[in-house]
């Protein structure tokens, strides 16, 4: 967890976007084990 380099609040703030997403699907899709995707 670094707030110091804007590279890596980008990078956090995709990864949590994607996570989201992940999350709210892993709740509806819970045949997947870990979907995990960040691209």
């Amino acid at each position: 967890m670094g707030w110091r380099p804007i590279s890596n609040f980008s990078l956090t703030g995709m990864l949590v976007k994607y996570w989201r997403r992940d999350f709210r699907r892993r709740e509806t899709d819970a045949e997947t084990e870990f979907p995990l995707h960040p691209l």
